[in-house]
């Protein structure tokens, strides 16, 4: 039997598993994902995330009276002589693709109202295994005041200032208005600055405003960073 087409199948099979990690740990905005992981990567993780779903699946089949032959997979997987017809062909490949494609679908959209339920239980803050966003937006949506021993809230918080130490030994200083991060590198690419102000690191009541509406800063540049959690207060500018 044609190797390519063995390996395709394989991977089919593994895919439910992939399909956790991916809906999990997954999310279409960058800021939010935490670090990319290659399908290959994906597909190995979610080994035991497969088995455990194939095997539910079909046992949920069999309570129903339903069943899914396998027998055909099986036969090309280990290599065995395959006599059957193309209608029995075709018929065992459309079960089988359709399966598959029902249980990835039930998969994603379960582990993502999962997903959901945590996030608003905000148990991802508190439990590190349970983390689904990366550290960055962890820190920069505030949603780090959250966490157990963490004095602030989330709710108290309008916006977050910066004092920014950079290797030229200077503090550039401003509210955050950005920050773009590589879910691909899983680091901090920059951040971007409004009202920004420099001073140098031994004179910290001389600043000087910058010209322009917004500093972008790269993390390259960047030795440390303080940030203030600010509330504003109700009838004050």
């Amino acid at each position: 039997m044609n190797f390519a087409f063995s390996a395709i199948l394989i991977i089919i099979i593994l895919l439910p598993g992939a399909a956790v990690l991916s809906a999990y740990y997954g999310s279409f905005q960058s800021k939010q994902s935490t670090r990319e992981i290659p399908l290959v990567d994906l597909l190995i993780k979610g080994l035991l995330w497969s088995i455990f779903l194939h095997t539910s699946a079909i046992c949920l089949l069999s309570f129903f009276k339903y069943e899914v032959s396998f027998d055909l997979i099986y036969a090309i997987l280990t290599g065995q002589p395959i006599r059957i017809s193309n209608a029995q062909a075709t018929h065992a490949f459309r079960t089988f693709t359709t399966y598959t494609g029902l249980l990835i679908i039930s998969v994603w959209v379960i582990v993502k109202f999962c997903k959901r339920i945590i996030y608003n239980n905000k148990f991802d803050i508190n439990y590190y295994s349970l983390r689904i966003t990366n550290y960055w937006y962890h820190i920069f949506s505030a949603r780090y005041l959250e966490g157990r021993g963490v004095p602030g809230t989330l709710i108290m918080t309008d916006f977050l200032f910066l004092d920014v130490y950079v290797d030229t030994q200077m503090i550039y200083s401003g509210f955050l208005t950005d920050f773009n991060y590589s879910p691909k590198n899983d680091m901090l690419e920059n951040i971007v600055l409004s009202n920004a102000t420099i001073r140098k690191f031994e004179h910290y009541s001389v600043r000087n405003q910058i010209a322009g509406d917004v500093l972008v800063i790269p993390m390259a540049n960047i030795k440390n960073i303080n940030i203030y959690y600010i509330k504003v207060k109700d009838n004050e500018d």
